[in-house]
């Protein structure tokens, strides 16, 4: 990594062989063309052609082409598109149909198979299995739910 010393010395290098140089511009500029400039600009100016860019007829032609064919392709789109067997109106009835086919001794089957639990209709809420306890208070101790249990003073079953 450079240090500050190899900074200045490398700017000392840097001046002294600026020193050398002369001072004079080497560039030059052609006599009287400053008084000239303006009347040569306004020439060629004057004799330039402009040319127009106009948006062509053909442009035009390709721009409602395509206007046309995505159109098309749109209103082909909606009309062969398969459309659903039933609409979001018809789901509940379908679904209502569909679940009178199957017997209670089979409804009851698949939600024991896939240990479903029912809710109770008088409340809205599943029943707690003590499986779903025991998850629930699996990071707290026995001695903090005695404690929550002796200060609320509730009567509680044991699940284990």
């Amino acid at each position: 990594m450079a240090t500050e010393n190899d900074h200045d010395n490398e700017l000392e290098l840097l001046r002294s062989s600026l020193a050398g140089m002369p001072k004079q511009t080497p560039y030059t500029v052609p006599a009287d063309y400053f008084e000239h400039f303006p009347s040569a600009m306004l020439k060629k100016v004057q004799e330039a052609k402009v040319v127009r860019m106009p948006f062509s007829k053909r442009n035009w032609k390709l721009a409602a082409a395509a206007v046309i064919a995505g159109a098309l392709l749109t209103g082909g789109w909606l009309f062969y598109r398969q459309p659903s067997t039933a609409t979001v109106t018809q789901q509940p009835v379908l679904v209502q149909k569909q679940m009178q086919q199957v017997s209670e001794p089979e409804m009851v089957a698949y939600l024991e198979r896939n240990n479903i639990s029912v809710m109770d209709e008088s409340t809205g809420f599943s029943p707690i299995r003590a499986t779903d306890l025991s998850l629930v208070f699996i990071d707290v101790s026995d001695q903090e739910l005695q404690y929550y249990l002796d200060k609320e003073d509730l009567f509680v079953e044991k699940f284990n």
